[in-house]
């Protein structure tokens, strides 16, 4: 399979609201889900009559497997664990070296490999409190943090959408005029804002794996694409899209082995540091991997139960691996409820029960060798269902949780 790389920028406000408002107010998500990306480009692809086209058959899974994975689009690159905390009374990453910044701010740090290392000590001698990092910080209060970062060449940066609330009145369709009580205010992203480095436009950064031989096909269509979400009659939802080849499924895995490398070599090292402060014994088994969540999952045990864990049992089942020694050690993980609107079919989605993007899920087992091609193999295709329209996006041993082991 073939990965493009997707760039949507924003010409106008978009709302992704994904069920009807129980009130006056109407919320929407803060990023572009692969759901409407995925609705769109089939919307595209009927108005031009290519519905009993092979190409559209395939794309979309008409009767088979679709040959197209639609990717959420976020503002930034990335997506925070639930392992990265920060300090309570100043959160966010550092200000770049010399940069003017309008607060301040004590730097991102993630706690998962001292966490499992004070965890798994035995016997346990140290209790692990995470801290604020900066030196004169008091009390040094740290908590959770959230959301999606960049990394460019100097800094990691937070990036977020702002959003803005917007009042609409229904109207009378026989008398064209307002309708009493229908009163209603969508929350919109903005299109654009102000921020200390001047000027910025709403991006967002997303992905497609597809079919070697369908990319061409897709590539043409995404660019085609002019408005995405709800309220397009209103103004709304006008974009740009920006659609480039990227690496394919074989460039990787090797970067998968690399990951999977270097984690192992941190988790090894700080527990050998840990354990000379408390004279505690090193666990025997070094090969420890994670799985983080870079979008929500839908989640189900033995097939039918929903769940919001990522048992061993089930990695076995999605990567078609039999490891008797495989284990779930920790798992850190939260829960959210989606739903959406089925456009071809004009009927709502059902709500589902979903894992949120950011879960880590820490695995140990003896031998990682046979796990290489299948969590290569997992990384593209996704786990649980709905995959196809963006859901269950992993991540096998994110970089944040080494270079995050300092203050970002």
């Amino acid at each position: 399979m073939i990965q493009l790389h997707v760039t949507i920028t924003a010409l106008s406000p978009l709302c992704f609201s994904e069920r009807r408002p129980g009130g006056q107010f109407r919320f929407s998500i803060d990023y572009v889900s692969g759901a409407v990306l995925r609705g769109a480009a089939a919307a595209l692809m009927l108005r031009a009559g290519e519905e009993q086209t092979p190409t559209f058959r395939r794309l979309f899974g008409v009767g088979q497997a679709p040959a197209a994975l639609f990717r959420c689009a976020y503002p930034g690159d990335a997506v925070l664990p639930h392992t990265a905390m920060s300090c309570k009374d100043y959160p966010g990453f550092l200000p770049s070296p010399g940069a003017e910044s309008s607060e301040a701010r004590h730097g991102v740090f993630d706690t998962l490999i001292d966490r499992l290392c004070f965890e798994q000590l035995q016997p346990p001698g140290l209790l692990y409190m995470p801290r604020c990092l900066e030196d004169h910080c008091d009390p040094g209060r740290a908590e959770a943090s959230t959301g999606f970062y960049q990394r460019d060449a100097t800094r990691y940066q937070s990036r977020s959408m702002p959003q803005r609330l917007l009042t609409r009145v229904g109207l009378n369709r026989q008398r064209m005029a307002a309708e009493d009580a229908l009163l209603y205010s969508p929350m919109v992203l903005s299109e654009a804002w102000w921020s200390d480095q001047g000027s910025e436009q709403a991006h967002f950064v997303g992905s497609v794996w597809v079919d070697d031989d369908l990319a061409p096909a897709l590539r043409t269509t995404l660019p085609q694409i002019t408005h995405l979400g709800s309220g397009a009659a209103r103004g709304l939802g006008q974009v740009q899209i920006a659609c480039e080849t990227g690496p394919s499924s074989y460039a990787e895995s090797a970067r998968l082995q690399a990951r999977l490398c270097a984690f192992k070599t941190m988790v090894r090292s700080r527990w050998q540091e840990i354990a000379t402060l408390c004279e505690a014994t090193v666990p025997p088994c070094p090969y420890i991997f994670t799985i983080n969540l870079r979008s929500d999952a839908i989640l189900k045990e033995y097939g039918w139960l929903s769940t919001t864990v990522l048992t061993a049992e089930m990695l076995q089942v999605a990567t078609g691996v039999t490891d008797p020694s495989l284990c779930l050690l920790r798992s850190y993980s939260s829960y959210d409820y989606r739903g959406g609107w089925h456009t071809a079919q004009r009927l709502p989605k059902d709500t589902a029960l979903v894992t949120r993007l950011g879960s880590v899920f820490v695995f140990q087992t003896a031998d990682l060798t046979p796990w290489y091609a299948p969590l290569a193999a997992l990384e593209v295709s996704g786990i649980g269902e709905r995959t196809a329209e963006g859901f269950g996006e992993v991540r096998v041993c994110d970089n944040f949780h080494i270079v995050g082991r300092t203050r970002q």
